[in-house]
């Protein structure tokens, strides 16, 4: 008796992830996994701002190693125009959020005043212009909040608005690497160019890692490649987060650009080898010998050379 033959699939978690994503899988989701089409899930660092007349705004939350929210804001004053003053909750913007380690949240912004009056005395035919403060806004690049404005009563009464929310920060020192730093041991103890760079848990993982040449179909172009290294602290200050530069030079030497990356030392330990990745663009205009500098207070840690090549058909 013959059997008929069995055939087995084997899908990657990656692969059976994006058929899941796909729109004919809502039941699917739904079903087995309890997820509806139009859910979504939404995580806000940002602290919340105060829900009662003059309540200070809450601090701004943080995420990474020793990280730290921020501080609620103070609330706004209560002012009884026949003389009776007291603090009391009022209505301030929300500090801002941060990541990475040893960020801090921003404090919330502090509540704006409650006036209350009573007995105000008019004239009849009196015109009182009344100001509505406009509320603290955030600042576009990050920076700290706003001010709210005043909201005023003619000449009668004015209430002041709140101070805005402030930025989120790093507690830890961020400065570049000094010559006592290099003396002490810290030095880039290895670099190189792959296809794929996965960083996790402080541990890289390569693919095609060891690149010697690219080769491009035409020039000009476009280069764009992930960059993995390591850095070796040595005794130099921990608990320090070092500004370096990968800075790219041409065949001819000359300068063509420069990005920016930090590498935090961690905490004091008897081997301390903090890893890093980035992905390195810049436009290519020539064959040649192009190299990657990795530098930081005025000196060249590491260089690693590429050549870059034009496909031949």
């Amino acid at each position: 008796m013959c059997r008929p033959s069995l055939s087995l699939e084997i899908f990657h978690l990656e692969r059976i992830t994006a058929i899941l994503d796909k729109p004919s899988m809502a039941a699917v989701r739904k079903q087995f996994l309890d997820i509806d089409a139009d859910s979504q899930i939404v995580n806000y660092l940002g602290g919340h701002g105060g829900s009662a007349p003059g309540a200070g705004g809450g601090g701004g939350g943080a995420i990474g190693e020793n990280a730290q929210g921020g501080d609620g804001g103070p609330g706004g004053k209560t002012i009884h125009r026949h003389g009776l003053d007291a603090t009391a909750p009022g209505a301030g913007g929300g500090g801002a959020g941060a990541t990475g380690t040893g960020s801090k949240g921003g404090g919330g912004g502090g509540g704006g005043e409650h006036v209350i009056a009573a007995n105000v005395r008019l004239i009849p035919g009196q015109t009182i212009p009344i100001k509505i403060g406009r509320g603290g806004r955030p600042n576009p690049t990050g920076g700290d909040g706003e001010d709210g404005e005043d909201t005023e009563f003619g000449d009668l009464i004015r209430a002041k608005g709140g101070k805005g929310g402030k930025a989120g920060f790093s507690t830890f020192q961020e400065r570049e690497v000094t010559e006592a730093d290099r003396a002490n041991g810290l030095r880039v103890s290895s670099l190189i160019a792959a296809e794929v760079v996965q960083v996790r848990n402080g541990l890289g993982n390569l693919l095609a890692a060891g690149v010697e040449h690219f080769s491009f179909n035409e020039l000009p172009n476009e280069w764009t490649f992930p960059l993995f290294g390591t850095l070796s602290i040595g005794n130099a200050t921990a608990e320090t987060m070092f500004k370096f530069a990968a800075t790219i030079f041409g065949p001819d030497g000359g300068v063509v650009s420069e990005q920016k990356f930090t590498v935090f030392s961690g905490n004091s330990r008897a081997v301390s080898r903090p890893t890093f990745g980035l992905v390195v663009n810049f436009p290519i205009d020539r064959e040649g010998v192009w190299n990657v500098s990795i530098q930081s207070g005025g000196f060249e840690f590491e260089r690693l050379p590429i050549e870059i090549r034009l496909a031949k058909f």
